[in-house]
């Protein structure tokens, strides 16, 4: 479920209850522009680990958390979810107060919605990995001994996968 956003602007969508909605909600505060000659954004809530003022977020964000609590707490729409669209960098302010063992009610929303927030970011780079991982995993387990390469690889992910042929096929050389 994640698409990294490079060739179009469409958002990323998660689906939320009416708990998870109101629970963030809750988790946030607008950003307010205390001063606009230096910029100088703040919290309209005072955050501190005693009041639990939320995190910071900006109006749009609080305005599409505001659209999910109001379709979700409607009678009509009971025990249905509410798809907020969003943009990578407020699914990354959202994760930031769905803390695992959160809860509202007997719900844990926190950790619901962490799932759910991470399934949209990371779903389809972790499927990737894992079928470039058992790709490598089966070609070593296939190549004969004596014909295995003189070196051993370490490789983490893709990304030094990557790196890796780059670096041995002399390929960054070539393209200069």
């Amino acid at each position: 479920m994640y698409e990294k956003n490079t060739t179009d602007d469409r958002p990323y969508v998660i689906s939320v209850t009416r708990n998870e909605a109101l629970f963030l909600d809750d988790s946030v505060t607008l950003m307010v522009e205390s001063s606009p000659e230096f910029q100088n954004i703040r919290p309209l809530r005072p955050i501190s680990p005693v009041t639990s003022g939320g995190v910071p977020a900006p109006m749009e964000l609080i305005q599409k958390l505001g659209k999910a609590v109001l379709y979700t707490a409607n009678l009509e729409n009971r025990n249905k979810e509410y798809k907020l669209f969003l943009e990578e960098f407020e699914l990354l302010i959202l994760r930031e107060v769905c803390h695992s063992l959160a809860k509202f009610g007997s719900e844990l929303v926190g950790f619901s919605l962490k799932k759910k927030i991470y399934s949209t970011l990371f779903q389809k780079d972790l499927e990737m990995e894992q079928q470039v991982n058992k790709l490598l995993w089966d070609i070593d387990k296939k190549m004969p001994k004596k014909d295995s390469p003189k070196f051993k690889v370490n490789i983490k992910n893709v990304d030094e996968l990557l790196e890796h042929f780059n670096k041995e096929l002399r390929l960054d050389e070539e393209n200069k």
